[in-house]
């Protein structure tokens, strides 16, 4: 793939993004999650309460869907020394990444992005350069920063290619 066909699939993403209003959207939710209700508004003269009803819904929605942390358990299907060894080495390495990668919390967080803007976005890759022999990292991504190839494709691992934007990346444009 050539540095052209990369940027001609992130200009479809952003071009898509335009077509959907994603960008304003999100920044009116965004606002209006914070108690910016009355943003944009030409009404000087009339006063502005604000009741922050969506605040407390996301919040009181997100707490009833990670009421209780997920949890992975492995178990053998055929009990024997040598199979309840590794499953218990598994089980061990599994919560020792959630707990490395603060996953739970993650969760929460896209739980949050998810209310508000429609998505949440976990992103999780090898880094050979962590640790000893390489870590599993986890990163919250705003749904902003994600352009699929075929946004009209709704399983993920179908997709012939990502482009997830950096930050730095906005930035610089």
């Amino acid at each position: 793939i050539t540095p052209r066909e990369i940027w001609n699939e992130y200009l479809l993403g952003e071009d898509y993004h335009q077509q959907i209003k994603l960008h304003e959207t999100v920044k009116k939710n965004e606002q209006f999650y914070e108690g910016e209700q009355w943003e944009g508004v030409n009404a000087p003269d009339l006063e502005k309460p604000v009741i922050n009803i969506f605040k407390r819904a996301v919040t009181y929605m997100g707490s009833q869907i990670i009421s209780d942390d997920i949890g992975i358990s492995l178990e053998p299907f055929g009990e024997s020394e040598k199979t309840s060894g590794i499953c218990r080495v598994l089980n061990e390495q599994i919560n020792r990444v959630v707990e490395i990668t603060k996953a739970k919390s993650k969760n929460r967080e896209i739980i949050r992005d998810a209310a508000i803007t429609g998505d949440g976005v976990l992103y999780a890759w090898f880094d050979p350069e962590k640790g000893n022999s390489g870590e599993i990292e986890l990163e919250t991504i705003d749904n902003e920063k994600v352009l699929f190839k075929n946004p009209f494709e709704r399983d993920v691992q179908k997709q012939k290619s990502i482009i997830i934007v950096k930050r730095m990346l906005l930035d610089e444009a």
